[in-house]
């Protein structure tokens, strides 16, 4: 995966790393800032498809977004929501790895990209951020 934020930008970046990462020192979000993609949508532009096999969690770094269930809009997101973690958790959403929903771009949007590898370094090495990102998944699939 391509670096987020190239250069000396990483120190800005990861100074401002959603409030998910806000248990991470300023050395950690860096590291994480560095593994992580970063994707620049239109508005209009589906961020991830309902049904679509899901390898990706993300998190809206600007802009808003719509969450559709069915083509359905079911709320809109905005800065530091995440989204994607219920497909790369199959055994707390039971949804086999595939996408509940469908994100799409209600304005220009940028999001930062987390791939299956990390999310799991994630959930695993910071309870905390584990923890947020778990409550969340519980919270949506009732359990």
């Amino acid at each position: 995966m391509a670096p987020c934020i190239y250069g000396e930008q990483h120190d800005r970046q990861a100074g401002r790393m959603t409030a998910v990462f806000e248990e991470l020192g300023f050395w950690q979000k860096r590291t994480l800032c560095r593994k992580l993609d970063k994707r620049e949508l239109g508005a209009g532009e589906a961020i991830m498809t309902q049904g679509d096999p899901g390898t990706e969690f993300m998190v809206l770094l600007d802009g808003e977004a719509s969450i559709e269930v069915d083509g359905q809009s079911v709320c809109t997101i905005g800065h530091g929501a995440f989204f994607g973690e219920l497909a790369l958790l199959p055994h707390i959403s039971k949804s086999g790895g595939r996408r509940v929903a469908s994100v799409v771009a209600a304005s220009d949007v940028k999001v930062a990209v987390c791939g299956q590898e990390t999310f799991d370094h994630l959930i695993d090495a910071y309870p905390r951020v584990g923890g947020r990102i778990l409550a969340q998944a519980w919270s949506l699939t009732g359990v």
